[in-house]
């Protein structure tokens, strides 16, 4: 049986694209930049993609794009990335996703 399309080798780009709309149409502007961009690195090759790497085959339900930013917002919460929980709104921060992006 072949593999769902969403299981394509170039369909997480594109998922982390839909995830950022729906962040964006509820009420998370913050996730939905920072997911943009993680689809613009993906598409490069940068360290997104080799974070995902491995993850394409997984369902769409899977929630790959949720359960990476969960990773990193825990990384945040547990200050391992302190230079990024000033900027996460959860940690107080000022929720500037273009001057997050470079340290995400």
């Amino acid at each position: 049986m072949p593999a769902p399309p969403e299981a394509e080798s170039g369909a997480m780009a594109p998922r982390l694209r839909r995830q950022a709309q729906w962040c964006a149409e509820f009420g998370s502007p913050f996730y939905a930049q920072l997911l943009d961009r993680a689809a613009d690195d993906i598409e490069t090759g940068g360290p997104v993609a080799e974070a995902l790497a491995g993850f394409e085959q997984e369902s769409g339900r899977a929630a790959v794009a949720l359960r990476f930013m969960a990773a990193v917002h825990r990384l945040v919460l547990e200050d391992e990335l302190p230079q990024l929980a000033a900027r996460y709104p959860s940690t107080g921060g000022d929720g500037d996703a273009e001057a997050t992006w470079p340290v995400f």
